[in-house]
């Protein structure tokens, strides 16, 4: 594989007028990520980084643990209704949101219907393809539904109460969001709707005597390692190459600890079924025969822990790993050839574009994909992009190949989202109908055997239509100062989420 040249700039000092390695105060951790979330307004952040720090400023009805169990967040309780048609979650008493006003049943309501059905239209909305309605009585808020979602109390964690100062309707969509009012255990000390730097909040409640915490965004893991050798940071979560995770390990065992536990966030690569040469299924299994996930990681190239055949981790409760597809350059030639892509002169099959952005993970696996591609003939070119440009891009279609990851997956309606006809996180534009009846069905099938057996079904069509090629899961790594306690490596988040950073101590 080759190696990747990163000049390294001067490290500017962090804001407040600090000097490098200062914080506000003694009850301040500085927390180094990569890379910064696109947006943080709750409506329409996907991104990975946007959406775990959201988790911090805004609260949902309901929130995932560090074990992605659904846990009561406003909602102190919750059951179906209806034969599953419908679900009541009761009301926090109390509660209130940053500017001090109660988050009562009415305003919950409002808010998760301007999530349904409010304009412009939040991306989050395809996770609940079959609500229909949103009522409240007293403390209780209704959610109505066409079929049955037994995955509702778990996906509607990422839908987030705020206000916008001047609007009336809660999650609405204000000309102003910087003047956005979160509900969420921690308080921005300034509100950036996008900060491309750094953000620092601090515990909404007197009473919770959990640390000040300040997230600096940095753009690749050579300037990470610098800034926390340098005493810039304390700590920092996956913002390391697996190569310099281990050589801080070695050298610097006496100043940091590292915690790692194996995650559920999958990496895949995407192929657009609306491109005429990508539609073709052997060039697809050609590409994917091709790549060698397993050289991947006996180099120790990527902070990943195993190969993956699906989209659902080991140990997740509808967890099923087809068997994956063998690599086999040999085998990805012969399907070229008969597809009737012969080498030309320059022993170049044919050309496609691989869209992605400076960030680590993407660029450096464009580039294995790109020499692994390359010995059967494929030339890649890398399209690279700003991460503002590159989602906008994927939404619209605009691409040939990409590769991402998806974050924080729960269980199985993750399927449901990306491989069945007319959803919109299937940005590939893939359609089957036999992929959609089993979707269909397992979706709203409350019986857990039942929907299993049909989500196994659905995977086992995935592979072997290949939209999608399932890469690897990956590790949750914290690196953190000796003179901070608190967590364990089964403390972390399987989704890398931020909240356990949060109990961090001095000693």
């Amino acid at each position: 594989m080759r190696k990747i040249s990163i000049l390294i700039g001067i490290c500017a000092c962090f804001d407040l007028g600090c000097r490098p390695g200062s914080t506000i105060h003694n009850r301040t951790i500085t927390i180094l990520l990569d890379p910064p979330p696109v947006t943080l307004n709750p409506r329409h952040s996907i991104d990975a980084n946007g959406q775990r720090i959201g988790a911090l400023i805004f609260r949902g009805l309901t929130k995932l643990n560090k074990d992605l169990v659904v846990e009561p967040d406003i909602a102190e309780q919750w059951q179906a209704i209806e034969n599953g048609r419908g679900w009541k979650f009761k009301i926090k008493p109390g509660l209130t949101d940053h500017g001090g006003e109660l988050i009562t049943a009415e305003k919950m309501a409002q808010c998760l219907e301007y999530y349904r059905s409010g304009r412009p239209v939040s991306p989050l909305r395809a996770g609940f393809p079959f609500w229909k309605e949103t009522g409240h009585s007293n403390d209780i808020v209704f959610i109505k539904l066409e079929k049955p979602d037994p995955y509702l109390p778990k996906n509607i964690s990422s839908l987030r109460f705020f206000r916008i100062a001047g609007e009336k309707i809660p999650c609405a969509d204000g000309r102003n969001t910087d003047n956005m009012i979160g509900s969420g255990p921690f308080k921005p000390i300034n509100w950036d709707p996008s900060p491309q730097n750094q953000i620092t909040m601090t515990p909404n409640d007197p009473a919770d005597n959990r640390l000040t915490v300040r997230f600096v965004f940095i753009k690749d893991s050579t300037s990470a390692l610098f800034k926390i050798i340098n005493g810039e940071a304390d700590a920092t979560q996956n913002s390391l190459s697996l190569t310099k995770t281990r050589w801080l390990q070695r050298n610097y065992s006496s100043r940091f600890n590292t915690l790692e536990r194996n995650g559920v966030a999958v990496s895949y690569l995407a192929f657009n079924m609306r491109d005429k040469v990508l539609a073709r299924k052997n060039i697809r299994i050609a590409i994917a025969s091709a790549i060698s996930k397993e050289e991947i990681i006996s180099n120790k190239l990527l902070e990943i822990t195993f190969p993956s055949s699906s989209f659902l981790a080991p140990g997740l409760e509808e967890s099923f790993s087809p068997e994956p597809l063998k690599h086999d350059t040999a085998y990805a030639e012969q399907l070229l050839d008969q597809e009737g892509l012969h080498r030309g002169k320059n022993g170049v099959r044919l050309e496609l574009h691989y869209k992605t952005t400076p960030i680590r993970e993407g660029f450096e696996t464009a580039l294995m994909l790109q020499e692994m591609l390359g010995k059967i003939g494929i030339k890649i070119i890398i399209d690279m992009v700003e991460p503002a440009v590159f989602f906008a891009s994927i939404r619209k279609g605009f691409f040939q190949l990409y590769s991402s990851r998806w974050i924080g997956v729960a269980d199985g309606s993750i399927l449901f989202r990306t491989l069945r006809s007319g959803q919109p996180l299937n940005r590939i534009g893939y359609s089957n109908p036999a992929m959609d009846k089993l979707l269909d069905a397992a979706i709203s099938e409350t019986d857990p055997v039942t929907r299993k057996n049909l989500l196994k079904q659905a995977q086992e069509l995935m592979l072997d239509d290949l939209p999608y090629f399932p890469l690897w899961f990956w590790k949750n790594t914290l690196i953190v100062k000796k003179e901070f306690t608190g967590l364990t490596d089964s403390s972390l988040s399987l989704s890398g989420g931020l909240e356990p950073l949060t109990y961090l101590r001095y000693r």
